[in-house]
């Protein structure tokens, strides 16, 4: 009997970890058709810079001459074609931005302008937890939190992109001081000060070097945050906040809210890294302090 169960539990750890290897293969694919997609290079430090020589001291994508540093909306697109393409999800609505809004417009004519190229139609998708992984990782983090298992978590930001990240987390901190008790408020100042102090390449060096230790595994590891269920039922995910529809008339409140906190953090869609997303997020998380003698 023991027998029968040893090969059962074997059975079922070599299906997980085959079904891991796929999930990791899909997720590496992906990776290289976002980046050839847009066009994401690496910028190496010049031979001049003998300290850095050989190392990625920046990021940009270029398509067409044009040069766009701020590529977090193009990288999510692109990760959203490439999971159409692959089967991981289908596609939901179609819609036409104009002005500040997104319009819903007919799958056929969507699907003509899209086909087109043309940059102000988007369209949402449809998936399951698993494929929410694929884009997102098994940390369900941001884009270029360095998380291995998803394809915009593995896709690394830009100088600008982390920029504006540290600026959005330096001005919530200081602002969440003023109405914090002491020592919490200390420890808020503290922090924004060190998010203004990350505003420049130094910081952003020091954020790829924590990236690509992630992504390699070397520093630290994401772990899922609950179970996988194959079975869920497919969700439509928006990639646009969506405030009126054509059909109908109606205005509506939809999308993912991803897409909001993204568009919060920079107009190219970057994200925030995982520690940083984490940080109002928690509930009941104890800050803890001591006092320093000088």
């Amino acid at each position: 009997m023991s027998s029968k169960k040893g090969t059962s539990r074997e059975g079922s750890s070599n299906s997980k970890a085959k079904a891991g290897d796929r999930s990791n293969k899909i997720a590496n694919e992906g990776k290289k058709y976002v980046a050839k997609k847009i066009g994401l290079v690496e910028k190496k430090a010049g031979p001049m810079a003998y300290l850095q020589k050989g190392k990625t001291t920046g990021m940009y994508a270029i398509k067409d001459g044009k040069i766009n540093d701020m590529y977090g909306g193009a990288a999510s697109k692109a990760t959203d074609d490439y999971l159409v393409e692959t089967g991981q999800v289908k596609v939901g609505n179609y819609f036409k931005k104009e002005g500040g809004n997104f319009i819903r417009i007919s799958k056929k004519e969507g699907e003509k302008l899209y086909a087109a190229g043309d940059p102000s139609i988007s369209r949402s998708t449809l998936g399951n937890t698993k494929s929410k992984e694929l884009k997102y990782g098994k940390s369900n983090s941001a884009m270029g939190s360095g998380d291995p298992s998803g394809i915009m978590t593995s896709t690394a930001i830009s100088q600008p992109m982390h920029k504006r990240q540290q600026q959005i987390k330096a001005m919530t901190l200081a602002a969440l001081s003023f109405v914090s008790p002491s020592p919490v408020s200390t420890l808020l100042r503290m922090g924004a000060m060190e998010s203004y102090g990350k505003m420049g390449q130094a910081g952003y060096s020091q954020y790829l070097n924590k990236f690509y230790s992630n992504i390699s595994g070397e520093t630290s590891s994401y772990a899922s945050k609950g179970t996988v269920n194959e079975n869920t039922k497919d969700k439509e995910v928006a990639s646009a906040n969506i405030t009126k529809t054509r059909t109908s008339g109606e205005t509506t409140t939809g999308g993912d809210t991803r897409f909001k906190s993204l568009a919060a953090i920079s107009t190219g869609g970057s994200g925030a890294t995982d520690d940083d997303r984490g940080f109002l997020s928690k509930k009941g998380k104890v800050i803890k302090s001591k006092r320093i003698t000088v």
